[in-house]
């Protein structure tokens, strides 16, 4: 008598939920290999978090839990065990349970954007880079670059009342020369990335002011959309090479799997980034550049 095959299941909590392309990436890949899983979108108050995410990780088929914003802080300062980066970060975006009964935590955003800088063949070595926006995802960008051999590491964000702390804490832990931007001087770096949520809607003003940037500057622009953001189209009537977030989060993928407990999946999805670039909606990224 044959048996059917338990479903495993990953919850992704957050608010907004419906404007996330994890989940179908993700579940797109579990078809594709035939594989018993499913990422389930669930939304979730923030006033919740603390209770509903604990319970989730003790369901015996749940393999861990994807989140997303507003919870990345909770997730957090739930973990028993975070490493380095995601401590940094000061947020996690996946929670999983260890045999021993511990909550661990981490956060990828910072990999999946290293990993897309060396896909399009941008070297880090001796780069003089400027992360503009430091929220979660900006922070973990930037303690992911610093353990590069960059020139310089510049941070700029006039809306983050921690950032001195925050550059105080990169410089200790990852022994490394952050600067804080009080000004942006554009011209100083070759490589910019946006990290702010500007470019979420369409009608949202620059993150900085494209015409500023030396001609042979390279912009990443981390928010992902359905369509080319102001920012990429400012880039590209400029003649600035500019990428968008997809490859960030395509490069992402195969983490989650590894963290989630599916290694042989991870390393079919990195034999297989065509497939999932070609699930999104959008120009690719050889086309917005």
């Amino acid at each position: 008598m044959s048996h059917a095959r338990e479903l495993m299941v990953i919850p992704f909590l957050g608010e907004a939920i419906a404007q996330i392309r994890s989940p179908a990436l993700i579940n797109a890949l579990f078809a594709r290999y035939n594989k018993n899983c499913l990422v389930v979108p669930l939304k979730v108050p923030p006033t919740e978090f603390v209770r509903v995410a604990p319970s989730l990780l003790a369901v015996t088929n749940v393999c861990g839990i994807m989140l997303t914003n507003p919870h990345k802080a909770s997730a957090l300062a739930l973990a028993d065990h975070v490493d380095l980066s995601t401590q940094l970060a000061g947020g996690a975006n996946a929670l999983r349970l260890t045999p021993q009964g511990n909550i661990e935590g981490a956060m990828f955003d910072g990999v999946g954007l290293v990993k897309a800088l060396r896909h399009w063949d941008v070297p880090l070595d001796g780069r003089r880079v400027l992360i503009v926006g430091c929220g979660r995802a900006g922070r973990a960008v930037a303690a992911e670059l610093a353990k590069c051999s960059l020139n310089t590491l510049a941070l700029f964000d006039p809306s983050c009342v921690s950032l001195a702390e925050f550059s105080s804490a990169l410089n200790v832990q990852m022994q490394t020369t952050v600067q804080v931007l009080r000004k942006l001087d554009l011209e100083a770096f070759d490589l910019v990335i946006n990290a702010t949520a500007l470019g979420t809607k369409a009608d949202d003003p620059l993150p900085f002011d494209v015409s500023k940037l030396t001609p042979q500057a390279i912009v990443v622009d981390v928010v992902i959309t359905r369509h080319a953001t102001p920012l990429l189209e400012a880039c590209r009537r400029r003649g600035i090479t500019a990428y968008s977030g997809h490859e960030m989060l395509t490069q992402q993928i195969p983490e989650y799997l590894r963290f989630l407990g599916m290694p042989d999946l991870a390393t079919q999805a990195e034999r297989d980034f065509d497939f999932i670039r070609q699930l999104f909606d959008v120009p690719r990224d050889e086309d917005v550049k």
